[in-house]
């Protein structure tokens, strides 16, 4: 039986590299040609086996210490130790020794593109495409170069001529689905995926990238036919079943959107991660009993999977928090929200919610101790000091507020929504021709400012004077 870490090479590549391990590496002297040296060595680079990958090059530059070959690859060594001067001191010498080998261009292309210098990234992929080669490869890695320099139209041009030359390559296929709908132009997505599943109609992600496509446009029918071909290629292809539960909510079926997301049960990497998406979704439908439901599944299956990322487990238990909350269960919501906050990268966001929470309990000294903290953790964020001046305006302590409002805007470059805040300020307070000034502010920023003004303190968009300053097309006869 073959060991586990070889299931994606063939015989020839797992005998080279066990001969290598059961020989060399054991102190013994072993001969290798070159070939099954390139072998040997490849396998280390793709599996980022960096110790192994030193010992083999090693060996092999000292059986053959002039090999243009062995020496390309004491190159990918050095770049997948970051150590990009090493390596192009070694391609420079090898393209002027070889200077139509493609191989020693498509090295000097990525060790480029991992110095964020996609000008020559580009320029020495296009070289490596001269002979063919890998063209589907090649072309995706400059469409990525593209993209790098906000070159959108080239890095779209680039994707097509990659997926052209390699249909099945997923990674240009959900490159261009993603610049497309970054560009904010689904309808041309929709456009050359229909085209693209008409030729090759096996895709599985052709079919996939349709559907994201489809839902962009809110057209979510189409969406979820497509999905629906997706998992009939392949059953497993767990994205689609997601993408089929996005667009059951976005259309308001609750039941299906849940329904798709048990079926992606099966082929879920962890199963942890469909019990919390299903909880999601009640979650935004407003059934927080039923979400709860699926929380504590998920907290069970995590509890068995060490591995499982921080970040989820803080989401997880921000959601508790969230659910416990809308329950009324403020003990728990804050328990919750305490252990999010312990595994968290986002205090500002945890210690938010905490603010509100106790603010909505009565404590506000609690909840002012922990805006603060939001601010303290996350200086440079907006939402942290905004959320912290909302609680001083409602709190009515509107010294206090003026002081934050001062320091916070002389430090952001968006003033829009402080100024809202000042508006709210100038109104509680009475300063009622400084609030008339920061309002013709806010909406020479923005024409739904007062729409936000009326969300934010619904007592100034009812002033009369205020409606007709802010709304004037409701007053006319």
């Amino acid at each position: 039986m073959k060991n586990d870490r070889f299931k994606d090479y063939d015989d020839e590549v797992r005998d080279n590299v066990l001969e290598f391990e059961n020989t060399v590496l054991k102190g013994d002297n072993q001969f290798f040609d070159v070939d099954q040296l390139e072998i040997i060595i490849d396998y280390y680079l793709e599996t980022a086996d960096l110790d192994n990958l030193e010992a083999a090059v090693r060996y092999a530059e000292h059986l053959y210490p002039d090999n243009n070959e062995i020496r390309l690859r004491r190159s990918h060594l050095y770049s997948a130790r970051n150590q990009f001067d090493k390596a192009l001191a070694i391609l420079r010498q090898l393209e002027r020794v070889e200077p139509d080998n493609t191989d020693i261009d498509y090295a000097l292309g990525a060790v480029y593109s991992m110095m964020d210098r996609p000008d020559l990234a580009i320029k020495y992929y296009s070289r490596a495409s001269a002979d063919g080669y890998e063209l589907g490869m090649v072309n995706g890695n400059i469409a990525d170069e593209y993209y790098k320099l906000g070159r959108f139209d080239e890095s779209i041009r680039y994707y097509k001529k990659s997926i052209a030359a390699s249909p099945d390559d997923e990674r240009s296929l959900l490159n261009l689905l993603d610049t497309y709908a970054e560009q904010g132009q689904a309808d041309k997505s929709v456009e050359y995926f229909k085209k693209f599943v008409t030729r090759e109609p096996y895709s599985k992600y052709g079919w996939y990238c349709l559907g994201e496509a489809y839902c962009d446009l809110g057209l979510y029918e189409l969406a979820i036919d497509a999905f629906e071909y997706a998992v009939a290629i392949d059953r497993t292809m767990y994205d689609a079943y997601l993408g089929m539960a996005d667009c059951y909510e976005a259309a308001g079926q609750t039941a299906k959107a849940v329904e798709s997301l048990r079926r992606a049960f099966d082929y879920a990497p962890q199963k942890e991660e469909i019990h919390f998406d299903i909880a999601l979704v009640y979650m935004r439908a407003g059934n927080y009993d039923t979400a709860m439901i699926y929380l504590k599944k998920a907290e069970q299956t995590l509890r068995s999977n060490p591995d499982v990322a921080p970040y989820f487990v803080a989401d997880l238990y921000a959601s508790l928090a969230d659910c416990y909350r809308a329950q009324g269960e403020y003990y728990l919501a804050v328990q919750s929200a305490a252990a999010a906050l312990s595994v968290t990268t986002d205090p500002g966001r945890i210690l938010r919610f905490l603010g509100q929470t106790h603010e909505e309990y009565g404590d506000s000294e609690k909840a002012d101790i922990s805006y603060r903290g939001a601010i303290e953790h996350e200086p440079d964020n907006d939402d942290n000091w905004l959320a912290y001046i909302d609680f001083l305006l409602r709190a009515g302590r509107y010294d206090d507020a003026g002081k934050q409002l001062l320091q916070a805007a002389a430090a952001t470059d968006d003033l829009y929504p402080y100024n809202l805040r000042y508006a709210v300020l100038y109104f509680r307070t009475g300063r009622r021709n400084f609030m008339f000034a920061v309002i013709t502010q806010c909406i020479a920023a923005d024409p739904d400012a007062g729409r936000h003004l009326a969300d934010l303190c619904p007592d100034l968009a009812a002033d009369p004077e205020v409606a007709a300053f802010i709304m004037p097309d409701n007053n006319r006869d």
